[in-house]
Order: structure tokens, then sequence, then C-alpha cells
């Protein structure tokens, strides 16, 4: 299992690690979970036990490299002890939702319990038997109104029951993800509504399909037009973001979107986006008082809680944004929840040392830059280019100069520069007076980026440190084409 003093957990951020404390005093609180609620006829407002909010949120600390905590463990039992009704609707024997059998699996991959032995439920079993000859997984369930046979599924669903049977050892069918691949539109999202035939209709595609559609499509085994889908998708979510960072749903800027959108384009090695997504939800973070670390879904609830704090509807509703939002503030995406460490989502900027002789030698680091971009750096007073290293996998980029002979002593600083991304950060360089002349020569240095399938040494001791027996999504020989930045 997860140990809450791996290396993932002790990277885990601020802002994050308030989020997360605050779901588990959510989960505290309400008997080890997390519940919805809704207005009776009578104005009064009744929550209940929700297990699909209550997995959200399980898989949110996980993220965080939390799932040893406590708490955590006590909510996981509480779920895996409440599966029967959560995937039937409480109506045993007669209903079956797909979308439900999908997320309750990768419950039990995160969390180590028997995906095919729990609460009376072999879930592989019953997903696999929901999957109809075109690969799509339908419900089994009945019209509250009419009586008649139903089926709620829709494409995050979707994309979830691929997700999960790529964790189980015999992943996840080629049927469905050829449905999958059906739901991308010509703009490169993922519709909602789920259709038997291509989508050809650019205004069905959404910011949440498309990033549950990119979690899915990351791990399942390599072809071309898996490989040529994912681009288009995060293509799509690249041009999907506001200027403000942020995604919507609907019309709305959201919370979770933008914490699942982010944390996928992370996954995928868009830093420079991901971060900037990062700063919008810190705009919906509380910072104080009683549920400090809490997220709001929206700036209008946001400014409410400000105003008058959070009731027992505004923290049932500030779970469920949190549980997804926290996304954003470096966490990884669900397929590498275990195996990626949570990152400051924020540029950063380090030099070897912040006085240097005339004509000595400075390294500099830079991170949330674009993967495999350049990176231009700079040393002012008057601007000297001293080098163009391109930027790793995980959105770092490292370059070791001599000083040239035209900086003089006194004051400068050190800039890097996004040849595309933009992204452009600084710090000072104290330059001395000139002693013996350096004769080290100017390298780049890239990062080490851990990849799945690889078996160098160093990478498989990075392996050994972030996952645990048993606790991270059993994914390994299919996340080839997912990057995540690591810092060593």
């Amino acid at each position: 299992m997860l140990s809450a003093a791996s290396p993932a957990n002790a990277a885990a951020t601020p802002t994050a690690t308030k989020a997360v404390d605050w779901l588990e005093g959510q989960m505290t609180a309400n008997g080890h979970k997390l519940v919805s609620g809704f207005t009776d006829q009578d104005n009064h407002f009744q929550t209940f036990d929700d297990a699909g909010l209550t997995i959200d949120g399980l898989l949110a600390i996980a993220s965080a490299g939390r799932a040893a905590d406590a708490e955590a463990q006590a909510t996981a039992t509480w779920v895996a002890g409440n599966i029967d009704d959560y995937v039937t609707g409480q109506d045993p024997g007669k209903s079956l939702y797909a979308g439900a059998l999908g997320k309750a699996i990768v419950f039990t991959l995160v969390y180590d319990k028997d995906t095919n032995s729990i609460d009376g439920h072999d879930l592989e079993a019953d997903l696999r038997g929901r999957m109809q000859p075109n690969g799509h997984f339908t419900d089994k369930a009945t019209d509250f109104q009419t009586g008649d046979p139903a089926d709620y599924s829709n494409g995050i669903g979707d994309a979830l029951d691929v997700l999960a049977l790529a964790g189980t050892d015999n992943g996840a069918p080629a049927a469905s993800v050829n449905y999958l691949l059906l739901q991308q539109c010509p703009n490169g999202g993922f519709r909602e509504a789920l259709g038997d035939t291509k989508c050809t209709d650019d205004t069905k595609a959404s910011a949440d399909a498309t990033s549950f559609a990119l979690m899915a499509l990351g791990v399942v085994d390599e072809a071309s037009a898996v490989d040529a889908a994912i681009d288009a998708g995060v293509g799509y979510l690249d041009g999907a973001q506001g200027s403000n960072g942020a995604f919507k749903a609907a019309t709305n800027d959201s919370a979770n979107s933008t914490g699942l959108a982010s944390s996928v384009l992370r996954g995928y090695g868009d830093a420079p986006r991901a971060n900037k997504g990062a700063g919008f939800v810190k705009t919906l973070q509380l910072t104080s008082g009683d549920n400090n670390g809490a997220i709001l879904g929206d700036k209008e609830s946001y400014d409410d809680a400000v105003a008058n704090g959070l009731d027992a509807q505004g923290k049932t509703l500030a779970a469920r944004a949190t549980s997804q939002a926290v996304l954003a503030l470096g966490l990884p995406m669900y397929p590498l929840i275990g195996e990626a460490a949570p990152v400051e989502p924020s540029t950063t900027i380090a030099l070897s040392s912040n006085s240097v002789p005339t004509g000595g030698t400075v390294t500099v680091t830079g991170n949330g830059f674009a993967s495999g971009e350049k990176v231009k750096v700079t040393v002012a007073s008057d601007p000297v280019v001293v080098g163009e290293p391109v930027a790793g996998d995980s959105g770092v980029a490292s370059q070791s100069f001599v000083l040239p002979a035209s900086v003089g002593a006194g004051s400068h600083t050190v800039t890097l520069l996004g040849e595309t991304s933009g992204v452009t950060i600084s710090a000072p360089l104290t330059v001395t007076a000139a002693q013996t002349a350096s004769t080290t020569t100017s390298t780049t240095v890239k990062p080490s980026i851990v990849r799945t399938g690889s078996d160098t040494t160093d990478q498989a001791q990075i392996a050994v440190g972030l996952v645990a027996t048993g606790a991270a999504l059993l994914l390994a020989t299919r996340r080839r084409r997912i990057i995540y930045p690591f810092q060593k």
C-alpha cells in the first residue's frame, strides 16, 4: 500500500495539502464518507451518503500520495462495504450501472481491494458483461417514470470503463477502445452524449469527456489511431482553456473541469497550461477559517463562501468541487496515481550559485515549460544569449554555461524564455571580480524523466520508491505515451 511517508506524499504542495486535509475532515465528520444533498418539498436540506463522490475524494487523496492515511483507509472500508448499493443504484438484482462499475474498479485498483470479489460483486465480470458487440458499455436500468428499460451511460462513464479494464490482467477490449474513438469530434474533443457513429458535430465536445477519454487512451495498447486521437484531444484542451486558465462546464468556468483537464495536460507534458489552470483553481480556494483549503466550484460560490461561510449545503458542494479541482494543484491524473509525485504547479528557477566570478560557470534550471520546446537563456543588464537548451518531457530545462567576458562585475539577471509557451522566469545573479579563468565548456543537461517501460537502473529505483505493492493502478505495460514530471 502507499506509504504516508512516500516520496509522492513528501512532495505534496501546501495548497493541495490543505485541500486534502479539508476533504479528510469532511469524511471524518460524516462517518468516513462524503455526502450529497437536496432540498425537499418543505424547503429543508437533506443529505444522503454518496459513494461516487466519496470515491472521487479518495482518488484525490491517493493522487496526493496519502492513500495510507488513517481516514482514507477508514473511508475506503466504508466504500468497499457499499459497492452493491453504488453499482446497482440500490436496486440489487435488477439494475447495474456501467459508469459506476468503472469508477468502482478504479477505486479497487488504487486502494488494493479485490476487484473480482467485493460486496457480493465480481466488478470486472459485471462490467465486461455490460459491453455490447460494438464496444459500448450500457446500463441495465429501468426508467423511473415509465418502467421501461433505460440506459443512462455517457462519455465520461464510457472512458472510465476503458480506463478501469485497462488496469485488469485482460486489459480493455479493442472494441471498447474503438467505440471510445468514435466519440471524438473533428475539433479533437470528445462528446458526453454517446453515439454509435463517428462524431461530426464540434459543439458536442466537452472538456470533461475529453479529459477522461485522454486518461483512458493513454493506458491502452499503442496504435496509430490512438496516438492521433491523443494528439488531437490534447490540442482541443489547449484551445478550450480560457485566458484565466479555466475550463468550462456548459457555459461556466468550472473548478472541477479545470482540475481534471489540468492534471491531464500535465500528464502529457504541457506544464505551462497545467500551471495556468492551477492559478485559476487557487482563486477559488478558501485560505482561512474553519474551511481553510476547501475549493468552491465557481466564482459565485466562492464569493458567497467568503461572505457567509459554508453551511451544510455549501460543504457538500465544496466537497464535490474539491475532489476534482485539487488535481490542478500539481497532482497526477488517475492513471498515474502512485507513480507520479505531486509537483509545485508553477514555474521555478534555480542557479547553481547566485554569486559567480567573471568568466565563471553557472548552471540554471527552470521548470514549467512545454515539453520539447527550446528555452532561451540570457544574462542581462545588456542581454547576452548564453544557450538554448530543450525542455525535457517534464517541462524542465537546464543549461550550464561560462559567463561571457562582456558580463562584467555587478548585478545581473538570468532569464529563461520558452520559445513556444512564452513562459518567462528570471533569477538575480551577482558577478564578482575576475578570478582564474574557467575552462569549463558549455553543456546541455537533460533531466531524468521516468517513462513506463524503461528498465534502466535509475528509473527502476525511482519506480520502487514511488509505488508500494498493490497501491497503484496496475497499468505499467500500457502507459507508454503518458509522461509526467518527477524531480530527483
